[in-house]
């Protein structure tokens, strides 16, 4: 179920991307709008999907698995949390290719997959199929962090927001 909520994204994103990049080219008061329009869609899109996964994740489950996988309501919790982070980091990845600086895609790739691995190594032995639950909201949240931190950093205050 989590994987099918990764198309939602990937839709926004790239029906948006080619207007991305003309506007990164064109117009970057433009660009900066349209940056915060996006993150703001896939953002509300990420609260209307963790919203429906919070309040209703025994019928999902009855309905597309059935009652025998109900023990897996409470790790669907927890990973749908990780949505929120997951939505708006395909934006910031995607911001980081129109500006070309894709390389900080990799970078911070690189660090969550390490954490994930980590997190997977002692978090699964300890808690089971809860803990890769758990060790996936992890990962989502640290690469959330380093793309923020990347967009901030060398975007936001940087030339991109001004002409």
């Amino acid at each position: 179920l989590y994987e099918v909520s990764q198309g939602i994204p990937l839709l926004i994103v790239g029906a948006s991307l080619p207007i991305f990049s003309d506007l990164y080219k064109n117009s970057k008061n433009k660009f900066k709008t349209f940056f915060k329009n996006i993150v703001a869609i896939t953002f509300a899109a990420s609260i209307m999907i963790l919203v429906i996964f919070l309040f209703f994740p025994e019928l999902i489950i009855k309905i597309v698995y059935g009652e025998k996988f109900l023990s897996s309501v409470f790790p669907l919790k927890i990973i749908m949390l990780s949505v929120i982070f997951m939505f708006v980091n395909y934006v910031f990845m995607s911001f980081l290719v129109v500006v070309k600086k894709q390389k900080l895609n990799v970078l911070a790739i690189g660090m969550t997959l390490v954490v994930n691995i980590l997190c997977n190594i002692f978090l699964i032995q300890k808690i089971g199929y809860v803990g890769a639950s758990v060790s996936k909201l992890i990962s989502e949240f640290i690469l959330f962090c380093s793309l923020t931190y990347f967009v901030v950093v060398y975007f936001i205050k940087d030339e991109v927001y001004y002409e």
